[in-house]
């Protein structure tokens, strides 16, 4: 455990704080822009071939629409009532492999979340010197 030897004196500063946190929220978020691609390629979602230069700004929506979808899973967030999110919470339910796909979401995203919280929590008791490293 190399990496937390000199913890205290590298995050001393706000911009070192301020940038931890930001890639821990990425790795948090990366989960679900993977699986908001699965939702939306195995949803059956006729998406049409791109023909035009705003067929990909459709593409890019189905796209956002799909992570907020994950997103929600992921938090627990209430889900809106637009037609895309009722839509794919029906084809969720009936479609095995979305559902398989959601089981695997759902346990990777609260491994993620626990590891996120362990590696902040020992970077914050490096930091105010409560966890000593162990003399090997």
């Amino acid at each position: 455990m190399d990496s937390f030897k000199s913890v205290k004196e590298q995050l001393v500063n706000r911009p070192q704080i301020q940038a931890l946190f930001i890639k821990m929220g990425i790795v948090i978020i990366f989960s679900d822009l993977s699986y908001s691609l699965l939702y939306l390629a195995f949803s059956g979602n006729e998406l049409k071939g791109i023909q035009s230069f705003g067929d990909y700004f459709q593409l890019l929506g189905e796209y956002a629409n799909s992570f907020y979808y994950a997103f929600c899973m992921h938090f627990s967030a209430p889900m809106p009532t637009a037609d895309f999110y009722l839509n794919m919470e029906k084809v969720v339910k009936e479609s095995l492999s979305l559902q398989i796909i959601q089981f695997f979401h759902f346990c990777l995203n609260k491994i993620i979340d626990i590891m996120v919280l362990a590696y902040a929590a020992g970077v914050i008791l490096k930091v105010f010197g409560i966890l000593k490293e162990k003399k090997e």
